[in-house]
């Protein structure tokens, strides 16, 4: 997920203070590799650029996404365009299950394609492999989209046997 998405949609979720999102952005791939004061002005320039847009607004020290913008935001078919990126270090792994229902393809087509995108390697058709942890925001989308039900996850250690 690109840093302007990854603002949006924690906003949309938790409005809050510049400093809390930036503790919460401070993993952002396009962030991490910053030395601290570009990663700020990076930051703040991401933040000034949406606020000029109209997406987000400032009320004293909360920062939140605006009224004009939020109900395009809610709509399943933006929440479907958003896009993960892979988590940099990886601290095990995860098997994702899922069986959702006929009447939800798209949102398993949708679950497959983003999968892939993190670096999911397919076992089965509804079960999956792949690094953890999760991208920040992967859970709060399958949580919107009403998937989550659907799925079970599974942290995987690997042991030998020999």
């Amino acid at each position: 997920m690109g840093l302007t998405q990854e603002i949006i949609f924690f906003l949309s979720n938790n409005p809050g203070s510049y400093k809390k999102l930036r503790q919460r952005l401070s993993g952002n791939i396009y962030l991490s590799n910053l030395e601290e004061g570009r990663r700020n002005k990076k930051l703040y320039d991401t933040f000034y650029h949406l606020k000029r847009r109209g997406l987000i607004e400032n009320n004293g020290e909360i920062w939140k996404i605006s009224e004009k913008y939020k109900n395009r935001l809610k709509s399943p078919e933006q929440l479907r365009k958003i896009n993960f990126n892979p988590i940099a270090k990886s601290s095990g792994q995860f098997l994702i299950m899922f069986d959702i229902p006929e009447n939800k393809r798209r949102d398993r087509e949708w679950l497959r394609r983003k999968l892939k995108q993190i670096n999911f390697i397919m076992v089965q058709q509804s079960v999956w492999l792949g690094p953890a942890p999760l991208p920040k925001g992967f859970t709060p989308a399958l949580k919107e989209l009403k998937i989550m039900d659907h799925l079970k996850f599974f942290r995987v250690k690997e042991k030998r046997l020999i």
